[in-house]
């Protein structure tokens, strides 16, 4: 970790005096990698791949399209995925992540505002799937599971209605209400 972390000294946000979960880099790191899935299951990979790093992660797609404000800048998304996957790592009796704890991984001096990492997570929500939320007592909790959350469902299940069957569905029910409205007498 140290290693990759002095070699990519001059990409990192902020002053660093302390090491960050959000520094780390686990496509960097594959002896990392393969420790979580050793500690979790074959599954984590598929987790690790899918939502936290790679080209084709759901993390690293929000960082580029984010790519003129300080989400993109700092590779946000990673660094909230990252953070979250670890605190989500062994049997804890506490789950992930509050949002303060969240805030106070990620947060550096002359780097990013805390708004920044709200509006992270905002649109994450959206996208990953396999990190969940909870909302006890006013306080928001993330953690990554192995089970894939809604959002995967609901994408398929986008990808599986073709816009023609849709614009067919719109006809059909619209010829019914006009011969509904022909057999209304006055």
């Amino acid at each position: 970790i140290v290693k990759d972390l002095w070699s990519r000294k001059s990409s990192l946000a902020g002053t660093q005096a302390l090491i960050q979960t959000s520094d780390v880099r686990l496509e960097n790191l594959p002896t990392l990698q393969s420790q979580i899935t050793s500690l979790m299951g074959s599954q984590w990979d598929s987790v690790m791949h899918a939502d936290v790093f790679g080209t084709i992660s759901n993390a690293y797609k929000l960082d580029e399209q984010n790519v003129g404000n300080h989400i993109g800048e700092y590779h946000l998304a990673t660094a909230v995925t990252t953070t979250v996957l670890m605190a989500s790592i062994g049997s804890s009796s506490q789950r992930g992540l509050t949002l303060k704890q969240l805030k106070l991984c990620l947060l550096k001096p002359d780097a990013f505002q805390h708004i920044d990492i709200d509006s992270t997570v905002n649109q994450l929500e959206n996208v990953v799937h396999y990190m969940y939320k909870s909302s006890i007592g006013g306080e928001q909790s993330f953690w990554f599971q192995s089970k894939p959350n809604i959002n995967i469902l609901v994408n398929q299940a986008k990808g599986d209605v073709k816009e023609e069957e849709v614009n067919a569905e719109i006809m059909r029910m619209v010829k019914q209400s006009v011969v509904n409205l022909g057999q209304v007498k006055v």
